[in-house]
């Protein structure tokens, strides 16, 4: 499903709505510290390395009451929003990793993430790099449902848990970390 984050309502919410639809008013929120912003854009940059900046702008039909994300692959020097992207025209991966980078970086408390990867929208070194860096935020619980042996190398010392259907039932094997036999049996069930 493609998510409509790249638009949305202007407002004064710093809490991100749990299926991210207010991430243009949050990012624009988090735009106003900008050492954190920084912080922020220099993580997107890590999983999507052409990404130079993510800015928020009035939308251009509804500035009164809109703002959009904008994505820069062009280096911000230049002075050319002309070539920004907006977030609607770009993968859904990266809304998707917005809003997951936005929760890590900016939540005061810890909280559970939980990442469904059923229809995978990224490169397979966007998603290392991803999960690299919500390890560093390690005050969070996160809970990946995942066949992506990139993301089971990735996560090599993090509990493994393989849910399998067995004689119309569900079989849960569990290990503290991920070992050659928790892989198998995960890439197993997928043929």
């Amino acid at each position: 499903e493609r998510l409509a984050l790249g638009v949305g309502q202007y407002g004064g919410s710093s809490e991100l709505a749990p299926d991210a639809r207010n991430l243009p008013e949050v990012l624009n929120i988090l735009q106003g510290n900008p050492d954190r912003f920084n912080e922020y854009c220099n993580l997107v940059k890590e999983v999507f390395p052409s990404v130079q900046k993510v800015s928020v702008r009035p939308h251009p039909t509804n500035p009164q009451n809109a703002v959009e994300i904008m994505i820069w692959q062009v280096d911000p020097a230049l002075q050319r929003e002309d070539l920004a992207m907006p977030l609607t025209q770009c993968g859904t991966g990266v809304g998707q990793v917005l809003a997951m980078l936005y929760v890590a970086k900016t939540s005061d408390q810890p909280r559970t993430i939980v990442i469904d990867e059923r229809g995978s929208f990224l490169h397979p070194g966007a998603s290392r790099a991803l999960i690299g860096i919500l390890k560093r935020f390690s005050q969070h619980q996160y809970v990946i449902a995942t066949h992506s042996p990139e993301i089971l190398a990735e996560l090599a010392d993090a509990p493994v848990t393989v849910v399998r259907w067995e004689d119309s039932r569900s079989v849960i094997d569990q290990w503290p970390h991920t070992t050659g036999d928790a892989a198998m049996l995960a890439l197993t069930e997928v043929g």
